[in-house]
């Protein structure tokens, strides 16, 4: 494949060094990974907020 005089080539998986297990536990990792770190990333946010309004609290009581 040519883009703009550049050549790319296709480089697939070695099929003889790369099991099936091996591309079903990579699939699963890429996506669950992604949207596990987006909730955790939640989760963090909710406990820093809760932990600022407490402390914000505490000073005006």
């Amino acid at each position: 494949m040519a883009l703009r005089s550049r050549e790319i080539t296709d480089r697939s998986l070695n099929e003889e060094l790369v099991t099936d297990d091996a591309k079903s536990t990579w699939k699963w990792i890429n996506g669950l990974l992604p949207s596990l770190l987006i909730v955790g990333f939640g989760f963090w946010r909710l406990q820093m907020h809760k932990r600022t309004m407490k402390l914000i609290e505490e000073m005006y009581d």
